[in-house]
């Protein structure tokens, strides 16, 4: 099983495959708009016959990495929800073990901040 640094890392790297895909999608639809911008309708039409091919090819490059933007994010959410359950899986065994130490004790205000700082300490993540 992975531990939770792992998977942020993953998701990192899934962030930035995103942000890649989507700066390829922007510098070509860029370049392409920038190209039709400079016509008139009848050599945009003329164009777009002549080049239909090459339009075809990025249109379809387009929509490769718009899927892949897609599946990125999808897999980013199934990925922090991954973290969420392997934090709770790294942080409840030594929290438990924090809180037995305390069992039949009052609960007040100190006890609560012991234990919240013995957790904090040992796993580095906030316990109330």
């Amino acid at each position: 099983m992975k531990k939770f640094n792992q998977i942020l890392e993953e998701i990192k790297n899934a962030r930035a495959n995103i942000k890649n895909a989507e700066a390829e999608i922007e510098k070509t639809s860029d370049d392409y708009m920038e190209l039709i911008r400079s016509m008139s309708l009848k050599e945009r039409h003329d164009y777009k016959t002549e080049h239909a091919e090459d339009i075809k090819k990025k249109d379809l490059k387009l929509a490769e990495l718009n899927e892949k933007v897609q599946r990125e994010k999808i897999r980013i959410k199934l990925l922090q929800n991954n973290a969420k359950i392997t934090l709770f899986e790294e942080v409840m065994p030594i929290a438990l073990e924090i809180l037995s130490k305390y069992k039949n004790k009052p609960y007040g205000e100190k006890t609560r901040q012991k234990i919240s700082d013995a957790v904090k300490e040992k796993t580095n993540c906030a316990f109330y």
